[in-house]
């Protein structure tokens, strides 16, 4: 088979032959842009915030959450979640993600970071962040920060750390749970 025809093997496969390939050549460096639809600070903010999981729990799943203040009409806010298994996550009630990725099986959780923009879910006052993980024969963990500017410039910081409520399994009410 030639280079050109279909029936011969993939670039991909180990017995691709890409002598006809030219080499590659080093050439003047080119500046990147993109455009990124998230607040900015969801990307050069560093991370403060410290892996929690609450005490009880000792495998399958936890529900961890956090009360905020926002001291004024909001104008933009972004969440970053880290969590070592499956999870769900919520602003105020509103769910952002359900990553059900190898739910009900054996194999190890890898942490994987997704970060929302959540401008149009924050409120004036009082907001409640909410994380539901599960992980197969290990207790879930939590690693989340959030930040919200109001119209003024005013910004509040929530990262995870010991002040977090949490609770083993699966908690009825997770979007809005009440800890005692």
């Amino acid at each position: 088979a030639t280079v050109y025809e279909r029936d011969g093997p993939y670039w991909y496969e180990t017995e691709f032959n890409d002598e006809h390939w030219a080499e590659p050549t080093l050439g003047a460096p080119e500046e990147w842009r993109a455009q990124v639809s998230l607040p900015p600070g969801a990307i050069t903010h560093p991370r403060l915030a410290k892996w929690i999981s609450p005490p009880a729990a000792t495998d399958r799943a936890a529900v961890v959450a956090a009360t905020f203040e926002v001291k004024g009409q909001p104008r933009d806010g972004w969440l970053r979640v880290l969590t070592t298994g499956s999870q769900r996550v919520a602003l105020n009630g509103y769910v952002l993600t359900e990553v059900q990725e190898a739910l009900g099986t054996q194999q190890p959780m890898t942490a994987r970071e997704l970060t929302f923009d959540v401008s149009p879910l924050l409120r004036r006052g009082s907001n409640v962040v909410s994380i539901l993980a599960e992980t197969p024969g290990e207790a879930p963990r939590f690693l989340a920060d959030l930040e919200a500017t109001t119209i003024g410039g005013e910004k509040t910081y929530l990262a995870t750390d010991a002040a977090w409520k949490g609770a083993a399994g699966f908690v009825e009410d997770w979007l809005s749970p009440i800890f005692t």
